[in-house]
């Protein structure tokens, strides 16, 4: 195998090693962001605007738009 063919094989498996590894760190902040957004959507429907919670069980924090 020619030399030129070895160092396109050599940067094709650190650019798959490093795609690969970047890949593994999104699927992780996704699966965070997912579980923020559920978190959030918890949120969104447990406001006395949204069920039929009364307004004191909104707590302090909550201030209406």
């Amino acid at each position: 195998m020619p030399a030129s063919n070895r160092t396109l094989i050599l940067a094709l498996r650190q650019m798959i090693q490093s795609l690969t590894q970047q890949n593994e760190e999104l699927c992780v902040q996704f699966t965070a962001l997912a579980a923020e957004l559920a978190s959030l959507r918890d949120r969104i429907g447990c406001s006395s605007r949204h069920s039929s919670k009364p307004p004191s069980s909104d707590g302090t924090g909550f201030e209406p738009t």
